[in-house]
């Protein structure tokens, strides 16, 4: 198994606006992708700091999630609000 770890910043008050962005529109999309095996998201709505790990079966997998798609399209919204992306 293989993961993708993402940390992201965010300004606190938009800490419950990301996470329901996260569950409307990248978990729908990344269930979808071929190799998927879950996604998890931590988050510190004090902090505004949050970490993605999204799983995949093969290595091949997850680097064919960072082809266009609308999971990787979904991802980009969530990070085009961050202050800091890692």
């Amino acid at each position: 198994m293989y993961a993708r770890v993402i940390f992201a910043q965010f300004r606190p008050e938009q800490t419950d606006e990301i996470i329901q962005l996260y569950r409307e529109s990248v978990v729908p999309e990344q269930s979808k992708q071929h190799g998927s095996k879950g996604v998890m998201v931590l988050t510190d709505r004090a902090s505004g700091k949050g970490i993605s790990i999204t799983f995949w079966e093969t290595e091949a997998d997850l680097q064919a999630s960072d082809e266009a798609s609308p999971y990787l399209n979904a991802q980009h919204e969530i990070t085009a609000k961050a202050t800091t992306v890692r």
